[in-house]
């Protein structure tokens, strides 16, 4: 008979006999098991693997926790940013309550909102460029919903930062009956803005902005 067939046999029938140490204690302080520190005692063993259990357990539950923390934030810092959005009567007030609210809720260093109107017919402080000039700076940017981009373009960069040093980024075109134009969060790290993050939230303004935008810009282009 094998040594493993013999292990096997030992284990199955350890395990038919649950209360096997507890008729035969003194046996748990005489066994011995390798270990990195040396050889210890099976209730050494056992304790170690207690506490490493418990330390992972603990480690899981603070990221939980942190996890609920930063939804519950998340949740608070958009109800807010949604009902500022609403309140808005002119588009500049609805334009600005977006960049600092981004800012401010949010922690993004540097929001960019950009209009794409072919005529200057739209009264606004904010830059306006046409669909044309857009397409040709950040036409791989305007394709889809919103792209987080590790990097950009020195022609990307230009065109939604200007000067600004940004590192990192995530691109939202604002897209409702047309192309209203385009929102970029920036960030001086290139770690803020990764392809591998999720984009709910920039689907989410995706979705609200340009229905807020649809009061003050006109559905064609003129």
């Amino acid at each position: 008979m094998s040594t493993e067939l013999q292990a096997e046999q030992i284990a199955a029938w350890l395990r038919e006999r649950p209360y096997f140490f507890t008729n035969h204690a003194e046996l748990l302080g005489e066994l011995r098991i390798p270990h990195q520190a040396g050889t210890v005692s099976l209730l050494e063993y056992q304790a170690q693997v207690l506490r490493e259990e418990n330390s992972k357990l603990r480690d899981r539950l603070a990221q939980l926790t942190q996890t609920a923390q930063d939804n519950d934030r998340l949740f608070k810092a958009t109800r807010k940013l949604l009902l500022k959005l609403l309140a808005a009567r002119t588009l500049d007030e609805l334009l600005q309550r977006a960049q600092r609210c981004l800012q401010a809720e949010f922690q993004v260093p540097v929001v960019s909102l950009l209009l794409f109107i072919e005529s200057h017919s739209v009264s606004s402080h904010y830059p306006q460029h046409s669909l044309t000039e857009a397409e040709k700076a950040i036409g791989s940017l305007l394709k889809g919903g919103g792209q987080l981009c590790a990097a950009l373009r020195e022609e990307e960069q230009r065109f939604l930062f200007a000067e600004q040093a940004v590192q990192s980024a995530a691109v939202l075109p604002l897209r409702g009956e047309r192309l209203y134009g385009v929102l970029a969060l920036g960030s001086p790290d290139p770690e803020r803005y990764r392809g591998a993050q999720g984009t709910l939230f920039l689907d989410y303004l995706g979705e609200v902005l340009p229905c807020l935008l649809k009061r003050f810009l006109p559905s064609a282009q003129a």
